[in-house]
């Protein structure tokens, strides 16, 4: 529940005289700086990388239109499956992987997995649910829409919750916007700490003018589409790239340019295939 529902349910539950019905759990808490020393995170909080993915907390994985940024969405799903690295990260615990997604139809799908196949030694329907495209899209602040998701990420348990895409959920290039899509998302996550997901937002790129330099590493932060909101959030950002601006030039230059909680790595190069990336 957010901090907007439950104080909402708070002040229903308050009687005439101000004075409140139940015991609620409290919103706000204060650590000792011992319990954090004692604190001992789950096994498997960090999924990839070096705290690249990690439970509770959120990536993006932004580029331009037609890069590979859903498939490269899959390809994270699948090395959480196998436990092979995705995009030259270590996988640390194998996890499910549940994809809402509102642009990519049954026939793209089924393409894809049929190029993909069924990697050795799993079977993958045990590690990965996409969502076909919702008949009234991605409605994250609708209320019976925060209950489906719930639901799904109750009954399938993933540790990798992908949103595809971004400007779907939020409406607007705004903070605001930004900000209400944020908390609802968030406010689908399971209670337990322990069980919340992962959360790989896909994202965009904001367009470059024609007199627009070319930026690298870090600085392709501020190249995100409403960057100072949806990258404020994020504890980490990847960008993807095409090599260049030949068509039939398959490679793209993925980029960590943000790591709150470890180091961003180096760029590494990829194909584009029809089915995932490889060297």
């Amino acid at each position: 529940m957010s901090a907007s529902a439950a104080r909402a349910a708070f002040d229903q539950g308050k009687t005439k005289e101000g004075q409140a019905e139940f015991n609620r759990e409290p919103l706000l808490t204060a650590w000792k700086p011992s319990q954090f020393r004692d604190f001992d995170p789950p096994p498997d909080f960090m999924l990839a990388g070096d705290c690249h993915f990690t439970r509770g907390n959120i990536a993006v994985i932004a580029g331009a239109p037609g890069v590979g940024k859903s498939r490269a969405a899959i390809g994270l799903a699948l090395a959480g499956a196998t436990g092979k690295p995705w995009m030259g990260l270590d996988i640390h615990s194998k996890f499910r992987t549940l994809v809402i997604q509102v642009e990519n139809g049954e026939f793209r799908m089924k393409g894809e997995f049929t190029e993909i196949g069924e990697p050795e030694g799993i079977e993958l329907d045990d590690w990965l649910r996409v969502t076909p495209p919702p008949p009234f899209g991605m409605d994250f602040l609708d209320v019976e829409f925060q209950e489906d998701v719930r639901e799904l990420i109750k009954e399938f348990k993933p540790g990798l919750l992908v949103v595809d895409p971004w400007n779907r959920v939020a409406g607007d290039d705004n903070v605001r916007s930004y900000k209400a899509a944020i908390e609802a998302i968030m406010s689908c996550l399971p209670s337990d700490s322990t069980e919340r997901p992962a959360i790989a937002i896909i994202h965009h790129l904001r367009k470059r003018g024609a007199i627009s330099q070319k930026k690298h590493g870090r600085d392709l932060l501020a190249e995100l589409a409403g960057s100072y909101s949806i990258g404020s959030v994020a504890r980490s950002v990847f960008a993807i790239e095409p090599a260049s601006t030949d068509t039939e030039d398959d490679r793209v230059v993925v980029t960590c340019c943000k790591n709150n909680d470890g180091s961003e790595g180096e760029p590494t190069a990829w194909h584009r295939t029809n089915g995932l990336f490889k060297h």
